[in-house]
């Protein structure tokens, strides 16, 4: 049960993680326009970046070389 909720947690921050990427970029582009959108974009790239590696740290199935 713990097992599979760990999977499941790991995946969910995946998407989110990426789903944050995703609408980083867009501000990163509204950055070069106005200057308000350069704290925003920093932000959730941050964000993005702190889910993606919590992600990857509950990630159980290792690739073994």
């Amino acid at each position: 049960m713990l097992k599979a909720m760990k999977d499941f947690f790991s995946s969910f921050l995946l998407i989110i993680s990426w789903l944050i990427f995703a609408v980083s970029s867009i501000f990163f582009i509204f950055s070069f326009l106005t200057v308000f959108a350069l704290p925003i974009f920093l932000i959730l790239f941050a964000i993005a970046l702190l889910c993606f590696y919590i992600s990857k740290k509950l990630d159980s199935r290792k690739v073994s070389k």
